[in-house]
């Protein structure tokens, strides 16, 4: 009877600690894209929400291919990973050299 009892228990801390983390997680991505004073500029919305997106391409070495693209999808501004503001004008300089060096 008492590793019944235990295991409900156990239950109920494992259901409250999934229920918290997503009620956590609902509540900044209602924040990051509403209320967010930097909300209103254009740019992925997965990029701008969760810090992923930076991760997987800077793994894969094509960061600033990727945020070349943003820039000329989105325009001038744009927000990239986590809600750094980016100006494309120091990007598209700086992506042509190094692709030049590459090449």
């Amino acid at each position: 009877m008492a590793s019944i009892h235990i295991g409900g228990w156990l239950l109920n801390i494992f259901a409250g600690v999934i229920w918290l983390g997503t009620s956590y997680l609902s509540v900044t991505l209602v924040y990051e894209c509403v209320f967010h004073p930097l909300a209103r500029f254009p740019g992925p919305f997965w990029a701008r929400t969760l810090p992923l997106c930076a991760i997987y391409h800077t793994y894969f070495r094509d960061l600033h291919r990727y945020l070349h693209r943003c820039h000329e999808k989105y325009g001038s501004f744009s927000l990239d990973m986590n809600f750094h503001l980016m100006h494309t004008m120091g990007l598209i300089s700086c992506c042509r050299s190094c692709c030049k060096m590459l090449s």
